[in-house]
């Protein structure tokens, strides 16, 4: 059975905020734009790669969101197997107020709470690779 790559993408044009101050950075299009550079490598690099919500738009509020992206995860995993399926989202923390940028920085990997051994060490692999990339996170798993 092939490995499954589910990539989460962020949000929608029509999510309130989601952000730079400026506005002229938007969450949902950098999330779009990374997954159309992730999906074509993952494929060739030969796993099957699903998007969860490739549209601009998604559905509001945010539990009816998170309803669709779930289903549709369960879904892929249902079909392939969970112990072949990876779940990754993409998104992008910023911190600003009053229209000017903050001075926040790092990167974040999370998992559930009750996930497996597993998705704790794919977690660590991230993080890890982030840092020998000289990224250092202000969070971590």
């Amino acid at each position: 059975m092939n490995k499954v790559v589910i990539l989460g993408s962020a949000h929608g044009n029509n999510v309130a905020g989601k952000c730079s101050p400026d506005k002229r950075f938007r969450e949902y299009q950098f999330s779009r734009e990374v997954i159309g550079i992730l999906k074509p490598r993952l494929e060739a690099a030969g796993y099957t790669v699903f998007v969860d919500m490739p549209e601009d738009v998604v559905p509001t509020p945010q539990v009816n969101e998170l309803a669709k992206r779930c289903r549709f995860v369960n879904g892929i995993c249902a079909k392939h197997g969970t112990q072949n399926c990876v779940y990754v989202s993409i998104h992008v923390n910023a911190a600003g107020s009053g229209g000017k940028w903050l001075d926040a920085r790092g990167f974040a990997v999370y998992v559930a709470r009750s996930c497996s051994a597993t998705s704790k060490k794919l977690a660590k692999t991230f993080c890890d690779l982030a840092v020998s990339r000289n990224l250092h996170g202000n969070r971590s798993i």
